[in-house]
């Protein structure tokens, strides 16, 4: 395969320097901060075979702004690369208990564009945040009009996506979502697989 390389970004300095802490750097691995503006790191001004973001979309509070940050993304892509993004299932708001770490009102369904407050805790602490919901079919339309094949993949507890599925589960550990316990009735979690066109 070659040399592989990979680079983790984070809007947050602070995120940065903990997971350099925590992973240090070298030929294989390295971390930036990435701008505000959407703009995305290149190595050594190359484009990308694989990006993968988790719970990053959901933050953006304006459509404008999402809809830039798509193209950044698509555009720091080689030909036939590949996006996937990592985000709750609508399925996420719409039971009760079902999701019971986001503290999600349940049969609260939002529409495109609607906000609604996280709250995660711990044995130690708890942080608020308000995210957006941006519909899947809205994100599907997007990046087909940007010529990518768009396919979403759910996740549940203990299913493996067929789907280079080895990667996927790599990428979701190192993501932090846990696969193992009992397993959801509904996806909780989904994935929208996106390959830019050549």
């Amino acid at each position: 395969m070659g040399h592989v390389h990979v680079l983790g970004t984070d809007i947050f300095s602070e995120n940065i320097a903990a997971a350099r802490e925590k992973f240090g750097e070298n030929d294989h691995l390295s971390f930036a901060v990435m701008d505000k503006n959407g703009s995305i790191p290149r190595l050594k001004g190359k484009p990308y075979h694989l990006m993968f973001c988790a719970f990053v979309l959901d933050t953006i509070p304006l459509w404008s702004d999402l809809v830039s940050l798509c193209q950044n993304m698509v555009g720091a892509l080689t030909p036939h690369g590949e996006l996937y993004l990592l985000r709750l299932h609508p399925n996420a708001f719409a039971g009760s208990d079902l999701f019971a770490e986001y503290h999600l009102k349940p049969n609260e369904t939002p529409q495109h564009g609607d906000s609604f407050t996280v709250e995660l805790r711990n044995d130690r602490s708890s942080i608020s945040f308000l995210d957006t919901f941006w519909s899947p079919q809205h994100l599907g339309d997007l990046f087909t009009h940007m010529d990518c094949t768009v396919s979403s993949i759910e996740i549940r507890v203990r299913q493996v996506p067929d789907d280079n599925s080895e990667a996927l589960q790599e990428i979701l550990r190192n993501a932090g979502v846990v696969l193992e316990g009992r397993e959801w009735q509904v996806p909780l979690f989904q994935i929208l697989r996106i390959i830019k066109s050549d």
